[in-house]
């Protein structure tokens, strides 16, 4: 039978709790160990336990063994990642640098040219994830620079482009201001419908343009004053994917002959390549301009949007943890206060007239007046403990008694894993088992994880239920 899918490693490995640790120790010490038992200073045991390296890898690499490094081994020898390397860095010195397609491309035809055959690589074009990899083995190929591909004259600033949307999804044209001081028609041909154009000699907005823009651009399309003094929707989700897209002509361009042949766009070349660029823009611009106005709470209006993104440097005191403990506090209050005995009442001569709560008491025939303070000091005992596990001090912890747990979903639970006590959510159950959300601990705090951890537990695991946080 074939399967319906395959489960590849992941793109970022992480190791899973309890798993065997391979290679867990630098080659510095493990020279040091080599070196310190072949001079005989230290036997092959006495190396195990100071260097934490197994006594069967110290064996091998005495006699030769396993001289590779551990796990999957590179597809090209170092000496051919190195010729990769040179040769990148001579073309960014040249002034061509190559982006991470063009590397992908240059890598196969290598291969192709090679006769060679690399299974993990489909039709011999290497993956993002061997780029990733290449480069992290080798970082001088990308120092310097955060994006080394596109270091290009035509990234200079010299036009200055204002854009304006509203929370309908509507986008006003472009208005252009070009460096120079003087206009040329030949600037103004080819670009996006209705966009104007101006020059300064800085290349910037100055008080007279933003007028000229204000008078002919918004004000006809004005209906209501909007006030965005604290907000700024076209940052929050416009500008970004049209960076992008900017970057993505700039980059066709420069591939071009004439992008090739002048060292930075020419102003009559600016209208083509802006129109292009709205072209690729276009199809997603309303969804954009609507989101950009939502995230910020301008339209639909929401308060909270813009509050929940305000960083917040002080600790809340509405932790998790400090309800956890509010919650122990209160239960000590009520034991002590069921404890606490005010008269002395004869179970066999009971009194004339009982209140509806004292008719309401079971006494037990065996049952005895005198307060068991052995038990209580017990029960205080096994409190503190809990409560200084839920604080940090210590992680060990012993029997604790929890309210009755409830088979509901949504209910906040406290249940044991591995030795430890954790509180969670019940997020779907069965006769048998749970399975729950649960929370993981941040130095003294509990607090949720950014991505939600949920598995299934026995109910044997449950201790008990608790009040749900307040965070």
């Amino acid at each position: 039978m074939i399967p319906k899918y395959i489960q590849g490693m992941p793109r970022k490995y992480q190791r899973q709790l309890g798993s065997r640790r391979y290679a867990d120790y630098t080659a510095e010490t493990l020279k040091n160990c080599l070196n310190e038992i072949r001079s005989g200073d230290i036997s092959h045991r006495k190396a195990e336990q100071k260097y934490k390296i197994p006594r069967r890898t110290i064996l091998n690499k005495l006699k030769g063994r396993h001289s590779k490094k551990p796990g999957k081994q590179p597809i090209f020898t170092s000496n051919e990642e190195q010729s990769f390397v040179e040769c990148l860095i001579s073309l960014g010195k040249y002034g061509f640098p190559i982006n991470s397609r063009e590397l992908r491309h240059i890598i196969k035809n290598y291969l192709n040219r090679c006769g060679r055959v690399v299974k993990i690589f489909q039709n011999n074009l290497p993956g993002q994830d061997w780029i990733k990899a290449f480069i992290a083995r080798h970082p001088e190929i990308s120092k310097g620079s955060k994006y080394p591909e596109l270091i290009r004259n035509a990234s200079k600033t010299s036009v200055s482009v204002m854009f304006c949307g509203n929370a309908a999804g509507e986008l006003l044209p472009p208005y252009v201001v070009y460096r120079a001081t003087k206009m040329w028609t030949t600037w103004t041909e080819n670009g996006p419908k209705g966009s104007r154009y101006n020059v300064s000699a800085s290349g910037w907005f100055d008080a007279n343009i933003f007028t000229d823009w204000l008078e002919c651009q918004m004000i006809p399309r004005l209906k209501k004053n909007r006030s965005t003094h604290l907000t700024q929707p076209l940052d929050v989700a416009f500008f970004r994917p049209l960076k992008i897209a900017w970057r993505k002509v700039l980059s066709d361009w420069k591939d071009t002959a004439e992008g090739m042949r002048n060292t930075n766009i020419q102003k009559e070349n600016f209208p083509p390549l802006l129109s292009k660029m709205m072209e690729i823009i276009t199809p997603h611009v309303e969804d954009n301009l609507k989101a950009g106005f939502r995230k910020c709470g301008i339209f639909p209006l929401n308060i909270e949007q813009v509050l929940s993104r305000i960083p917040r440097n002080t600790c809340n005191p509405d932790t998790v943890q400090s309800e956890f403990l509010k919650t122990l506090e209160a239960k000590r209050s009520v034991c002590a206060d069921e404890l606490m005995v005010t008269e002395e009442i004869p179970i066999d001569e009971p009194t004339t007239s009982l209140s509806r709560q004292e008719d309401d008491m079971v006494f037990d025939d065996n049952s005895s007046d005198d307060i068991d303070f052995q038990e209580l000091a017990n029960e205080e005992e096994k409190e503190n403990q809990f409560m200084n596990f839920l604080e940090g001090k210590t992680s060990q912890y012993n029997d604790v008694h929890f309210a009755k747990v409830v088979r509901e979903v949504g209910r906040f639970i406290v249940f044991s894993y591995e030795g430890q006590l954790y509180p969670g959510e019940i997020v779907a159950f069965d006769d048998k088992t749970v399975t729950i959300n649960s929370m993981q601990r941040s130095l003294k705090m509990w607090k949720w994880p950014s991505k939600r951890d949920e598995l299934t537990y026995p109910w044997s695991d449950v201790l008990g239920s608790i009040q749900p946080p307040k965070l």
